[in-house]
């Protein structure tokens, strides 16, 4: 996506540039454990050759950027920390560093667990590449009068320094990613989407949906379809067929129960980085919530769906799922059952037997409302402020709203309802952009939607003409262009 805006930029007028590693990270967050870094690191400078070559953008390279007795020294004044915990702290004119190299020892070794002793040197190396990246970005917008940058995710030590020194700077920063909806790209002002969806309020999205009307005949499409199996309205598909016995099994779990409490959780590692809430701060601690639930409420039957993706996560060299955080004294509980990531009763299973669903870091709980279940969240996610959820910040207010469960008084209000309509309309159709430039099979590039790169300037792509736009400040929020406004 950069190389085609960088490219449909410059035929517009503008200067175009590049910043490139060049091969200089050693951790970079191109490596994973297990991956083969001199293998990746080819790969990657042979792919940065070829980005500048075939869109024709003007490359910067870090070693060219960086002043390495500068960086040896700031390194040696913000790297002398012995333990995790200190070296989290680490800054660099007021930037995060710790934080963001944290990331990237989790998504290194893909699990959330990471503060431990054994990852103090791991956390020491990303240290230093986000230091050598915030350094670089800093030498390269001084010297090329850099004003605006678009980049991806936003986060770990890479992008996320590379952001923050950016904003710093003074630069206009469009994030993107792509989206599971179709695989189509989202974008975030200054921010991850991620980061910018949480922070949105119902206000605001009311404010951008004002020349637009709610299809909800395209929602109900939408979402019977998302349950079904395979159907491709989503780029991944977790549930490739459907089980008759699945049903009769969800069925027969609330047997002998006062209520049940659905429990969906996202994936360690990849769910907490924006899940995390002061109140909730790790998935493991939000197993420690389900736990501390099932005690205090033995007339509620509590089901666990462990994640779909945990079971692809494991053939990634991932080293937690949500279900290793539970003992074995926490499964003998009664009350409390847990399903695996690859069993074959999926959480759309679970949905006609669920009072009410607890979550954390899940993307369901727009559905889950619009099936008229109330959602109660302990950490955070793209329905934060906006209305839709049950939100709980102590034990206090948590057991408070179960207690409303077992009651059968937990009942979601018009508003709610409401408010969950208007974002899931806003979300799926108006923040996902069609992408009218690159053709992908499920997250992997298949071909270019267009016969030259001649043909990227000017607007005779719509979207690409939008995102353009919002690269060089001109919007504030990216929308989808392909959606009909409301008649004038």
């Amino acid at each position: 996506m950069e190389g085609v805006i960088g490219a449909a930029l410059k035929l517009d007028g503008h200067q175009v540039f590049a910043l490139l590693d060049g091969g200089v990270l050693r951790y970079s967050d191109n490596a994973t454990v297990g991956k083969s870094w001199p293998v990746a690191n080819a790969l990657s400078v042979y792919e940065q050759h070829q980005f500048c070559r075939t869109f024709g953008v003007e490359p910067c390279y870090y070693s060219d950027l960086l002043d390495s007795r500068r960086v040896a020294h700031t390194l040696k004044e913000i790297g002398g920390a012995r333990t995790y915990d200190e070296l989290m702290e680490s800054q660099y004119r007021g930037i995060p560093l710790g934080r963001h190299a944290n990331s990237s020892v989790m998504r290194y070794l893909r699990q959330e667990t990471v503060n431990v002793p054994e990852n103090v040197e791991l956390l020491r190396h990303f240290l230093e590449t986000a230091l050598k990246t915030a350094m670089a970005v800093e030498s390269l917008v001084q010297a090329k009068q850099i004003t605006h940058a678009f980049m991806s995710h936003g986060i770990y030590s890479t992008w996320g320094a590379a952001m923050d020194m950016l904003i710093l700077e003074g630069v206009q920063v469009g994030v993107w990613g792509r989206g599971y909806i179709g695989g189509n790209p989202i974008f975030g002002r200054n921010q991850s989407y991620l980061a910018e969806a949480i922070e949105e309020s119902i206000a605001d999205v009311r404010e951008y949906m004002a020349p637009y009307d709610v299809d909800q005949a395209f929602l109900d499409s939408y979402f019977a379809a998302k349950a079904k199996p395979g159907s491709g309205v989503d780029v991944v598909s977790y549930y490739e067929t459907q089980q008759n016995s699945a049903a009769e099994f969800a069925a027969g779990l609330r047997e002998g129960f006062d209520g049940l409490i659905s429990i969906f959780p996202n994936i360690p590692w990849d769910g907490t980085m924006f899940a995390a809430s002061a109140y909730t701060r790790s998935l493991r601690e939000f197993a420690g919530k389900v736990v501390f639930a099932a005690k205090q409420f033995p007339r509620l039957r509590f089901v666990v769906r462990c994640h779909p993706a945990e079971r692809h996560r494991e053939g990634n060299n991932s080293r937690e799922t949500f279900s290793s955080f539970f003992s074995e004294a926490d499964r003998r509980i009664a009350n409390l059952k847990i399903i695996e990531s690859d069993a074959s009763t999926s959480s759309y299973d679970l949905f006609p037997v669920t009072d009410a669903a607890l979550i954390f870091g899940t993307s369901m709980g727009t559905e889950l409302v619009l099936r008229d279940i109330p959602v109660i969240q302990t950490g955070k996610n793209e329905l934060v402020n906006k209305g839709v959820l049950f939100e709980v910040a102590s034990d206090a207010e948590l057991v408070d709203l179960l207690n409303k469960v077992q009651a059968g008084t937990l009942s979601l209000s018009e508003d709610m309802r409401a408010n969950a309509r208007d974002y899931a309309y806003y979300f799926i159709k108006l923040c996902h952009v069609q992408d009218d430039m690159i053709e992908i099979d499920r997250y992997r590039f298949v071909q270019y939607k267009f016969d030259a790169v001649d043909s990227l300037g000017g607007d005779s792509l719509p979207s690409c003409d939008a995102i353009k736009k919002f690269a060089l400040g001109e919007t504030k929020k990216c929308i989808n262009p392909y959606v009909e406004r409301r008649p004038i």
